[in-house]
């Protein structure tokens, strides 16, 4: 019904969703999308705000217009130079997958 609908994830609560209904649901590094003063640090870090959208570029869209610091934010991320969408442009770099071999 609509390109993008908010959301917020600690646990999967974007990206599980998105999944089981062929939507496309990123939890963003923390501090991509800021928090500022009236949440404090939700769940210690963990909470992430973003949204489900319909598309990748739909997604990277939305990053690029809400992605930044707003006063009193404790942390932020900065935005990749020339912003999310314009990382669809360019071809995709060699995956890095890391796994411990030893427990938590």
């Amino acid at each position: 019904m609509v390109p993008a609908a908010h959301a917020t994830d600690s646990a999967g609560s974007i990206r599980i969703p998105a999944a089981y209904n062929g939507l496309v649901g990123v939890k963003t590094t923390r501090g991509v999308n800021a928090i500022g003063p009236h949440r404090g640090d939700p769940n210690f870090g963990m909470s992430h705000e973003h949204a489900v959208t319909r598309t990748v570029r739909d997604c990277a869209a939305l990053l690029d217009v809400t992605s930044g610091p707003d006063q009193g934010c404790p942390y932020f991320t900065a935005a990749p130079e020339g912003g999310f969408e314009a990382l669809l442009k360019g071809a995709p770099r060699k995956l890095r997958i890391g796994i411990s071999a030893r427990s938590f």
